[in-house]
């Protein structure tokens, strides 16, 4: 742990005037950043709330809380012996390694470019911030301004938790769940290519991101892995329908997000690159092995044939987990056919023989308002009692709300 700075954000917000900041700890650490829980009140009389700082990585060697919202997936878990895993390589030379090359510029700069999309992680404005003041007695901390950041705290874990609690309880995830996460998933890729506008109003919040004309937005995570796709929280008579049943999905940790020259055939490419890697997640979420969607990459030579449609050609996929085998049985039997050949065309080791954003978002839109326990049970031989609402609750209770 890192006492030093510990101590000093402790003092620093401890000479706030309004008394809004109160360090809680560490909560998960990476390679280029430590992210802080903080109890946050806007104003003296406000609500408090949990916001996270991320700072720079100043040390060699830190341990997190077993919390998640940092930087590195492999920092969500909650075992001391694996809390080595979470430290950098130090050199054993006379000198001391030099730090990494701070995320946090373009952390901020892209956090405002998608600062007005329901499914990524918000950024928090704290107005006469502390730790950008001078307090007399209070010895400097030495964090360059551009630094440290916060954001919202997202109180349900990570996708990486989610399935470790799938794996250990032995449940599958419902097709009517599966869904659903892949509708947020295909909504932050329509954050990246469309990254919405600030809507009208004085009091803006963040909204569904939508589809309009050619993508122009030309931003690519490169590091969209279990670790970095958050649960949010429920939303009971969600007027978008998407979330009242399942938590919201939210992107976080846009450090390494790149964005492409602003011509057509890039920022189409881009789209074309999300695609693939939110399939990438499907496939840990449909195997519950993220290992399986970690290891697959864009390549023809081991690609396979599947056909998407009667009336289409075929297309050479990686999605081979989701393929039978030489055996000829198809895997995860239970697995809606449907979302089955939609993760294998986001594989397509082809980047144009992947589907259009604009089709998946009908594809998986339509799958959630007319695929209930009804539908599966005409289909399966258990009267879908699976894919029931009573079902996929006590799922969410058990993956994302029991401790």
């Amino acid at each position: 742990m890192d006492d030093k700075t510990r101590q000093d954000l402790q003092q620093y917000f401890e000479r706030d005037e309004a008394n809004r900041f109160e360090l809680v700890g560490a909560i998960a650490s990476g390679q280029h950043s430590v992210a802080w829980k903080v109890k946050f009140r806007e104003t003296p009389t406000s609500n408090a709330r949990y916001i996270v700082l991320k700072t720079d990585r100043k040390d060699t060697e830190m341990e997190d809380d077993g919390s998640s919202q940092g930087d590195d997936d492999d920092d969500d878990d909650d075992d001391d012996d694996d809390k080595d895993d979470d430290k950098m390589d130090v050199d054993d030379g006379d000198e001391d390694p030099a730090p990494p090359e701070s995320q946090t510029p373009n952390e901020k700069n892209k956090l405002r470019a998608l600062r007005w999309a329901k499914h990524v992680v918000s950024s928090v404005e704290v107005t006469n911030d502390p730790l950008r003041r001078v307090f007399p007695g209070v010895p400097p901390h030495q964090m360059d301004p551009d630094s440290w950041l916060y954001v919202e705290y997202l109180e349900n874990g990570t996708i990486s938790k989610l399935l470790e609690k799938a794996r250990q309880k032995r449940i599958i995830i419902p097709n009517r769940v599966l869904w659903r996460f892949f509708l947020c998933l295909i909504r932050m890729v329509i954050a990246m290519g469309w990254p919405p506008a600030q809507p009208a109003g004085n009091d803006a919040k963040p909204v569904l991101e939508q589809i309009r004309g050619p993508p122009y937005g030309g931003l690519i995570h490169n590091d969209m892995h279990e670790g970095n796709v958050m649960l949010g929280a429920m939303i009971q008579n969600d007027p978008d329908f998407e979330h009242s049943l399942t938590p919201i999905l939210c992107l976080i940790d846009l450090g390494s997000m790149d964005k492409v020259p602003n011509t057509k055939e890039a920022n189409i490419g881009a789209v074309h690159n999300n695609i693939f890697d939110i399939a990438l997640l499907m496939i840990s979420l449909i195997t519950r092995n993220e290992e399986l969607g970690q290891s697959i990459v864009p390549d023809e030579a081991s690609a396979r044939p599947i056909r998407p449609r009667n009336d289409q050609p075929p297309i050479l996929t990686n999605a081979t987990p989701l393929l039978p085998g030489a055996d000829r049985v198809t895997p995860f039997g239970w697995l809606d056919p449907d979302l089955r050949i939609a993760v294998c065309a986001c594989l397509a080791a082809r980047p144009a023989q992947r589907p259009s954003i604009a089709s998946l978002l009908v594809t998986a839109g339509n799958a959630i308002k007319d695929r209930g326990q009804q539908f599966y049970a005409a289909r399966y031989r258990n009267d879908g009692a699976t894919e029931s609402d009573e079902y996929v609750r006590r799922v969410i209770q058990e993956l994302v709300f029991n401790a």
